[in-house]
């Protein structure tokens, strides 16, 4: 079988984390022999390179896709990718398209990502089959754009317990102090993530003296960057609040385990929430948002706490929550999101791919 995998998202060495998901689902199809080319774009910086790049991704799309055959075209971001396999696809009707959907496919996040709703919709509509992340966006995607083809749930590559484990506290590695604990945000620091929610609560429970020995550990870059920096200065909390730049996937396992418990404070219906399930798979409970694909997998009380998405008062409560519990309670927490994790390990979820595609 011969598979053309399209996305304008794929990771390199200076970006590991970028598109990530995309790469691991043409792992999962490779280890089984499945012939899989790709069209990819990776990061890249300046505007004019972004744009002259683009233009090349097209042109190469439409030239493969007339030209060269193909048994299933395997299309990642529908939003950005969409235009040059509907305009193959009018003139070769009988291409087989899997899309496989992500957030702001569905969940425009942009004004721009808006303008191509009409396109998403069309490349949906005209897929042999639909590939979501979650139950969630199974019933999102369903509702949105009233689709009759087959929807297949595969949580974006899944977990690999070999890389995220829980291991040793080394504060060490990242010149931290041990006698101080940590609670952690890892993602994009860009509107809607809730970075900035994060750091009112944070700087409430500090300004109050709720605690005197927790401190707050970022991981992430993006375009809110400047704002942040601003933020943590403007609310005094430099000495607090330590943020690092993306970290690669070894060292995110070893910043994981550092934290007693991670925050997602997203506004965004996220398609799944992979970070929360790493973290989960390292055995650290999440406090995170009642929204979107987290809500599928994030238990009240079990291996986790749920927060108001966009509340900082109630955010703020769930951290002071978690570290009133008792210590048995945080243990079971722990156990809890371990077999949470487990449920999206990757060799366990790799069939659900592989049976799609077969």
């Amino acid at each position: 079988m011969k598979v053309l995998l399209i996305s304008n998202m794929y990771p390199n060495e200076e970006f590991p984390s970028y598109g990530i998901f995309v790469k691991k689902s043409s792992d999962v199809l490779e280890e089984y022999n499945i012939d899989v080319s790709k069209i990819v774009l990776t990061k890249s910086k300046g505007s004019l390179n972004k744009i002259i790049k683009y233009i090349l991704f097209y042109l190469r799309i439409i030239f493969s896709l007339l030209i060269k055959s193909y048994d299933i075209i395997y299309v990642h971001y529908a939003s950005h990718t969409a235009f040059p396999i509907l305009f193959c696809k009018f003139f070769k009707k009988n291409i087989r398209v899997y899309t496989n959907v992500h957030g702001s496919d569905v969940v425009p996040q942009t004004r721009f990502q808006s303008y191509l709703q009409p396109l998403v919709k069309q490349i949906l509509k005209k897929s042999d089959k639909v590939i979501v992340p979650s139950s969630f966006f199974k019933e999102l995607v369903n509702k949105k754009y009233d689709l009759q083809n087959e929807i297949v749930i595969y949580p974006s590559g899944g977990i690999d317990s070999s890389i995220f484990f829980p291991s040793e506290s080394n504060f060490n590695k990242f010149n931290l102090n041990p006698n101080f604990q940590y609670i952690g945000y890892v993602g994009r620091i860009e509107y809607g993530k809730g970075w900035d929610d994060l750091i009112e609560a944070y700087s409430l429970i500090v300004k109050n003296k709720e605690f005197v020995n927790v401190k707050l550990l970022i991981v992430g870059s993006g375009k809110e960057y400047l704002q942040l920096k601003s933020k943590i200065k403007d609310k005094n909390l430099t000495e607090y609040v330590y943020h690092f730049d993306s970290l690669s996937h070894s060292e995110l396992c070893k910043m994981y385990n550092l934290m007693s418990v991670f925050i997602f404070p997203t506004k965004l219906q996220e398609s799944l929430g992979l970070v929360g399930l790493e973290a989960m798979s390292c055995g650290i409970p999440v406090i995170g948002s009642d929204i979107g694909g987290i809500s599928t997998y994030l238990k009240d009380m079990e291996n986790g706490i749920l927060t108001k998405p966009g509340d900082i008062n109630s955010l703020r409560s769930s951290i002071i929550r978690y570290f009133t519990l008792s210590q048995n309670k945080k243990v079971f927490m722990k156990e809890k999101a371990i077999e949470t994790a487990a449920n999206f390990e990757k060799q366990n979820v790799k069939m659900i791919l592989i049976k799609a595609f077969i």
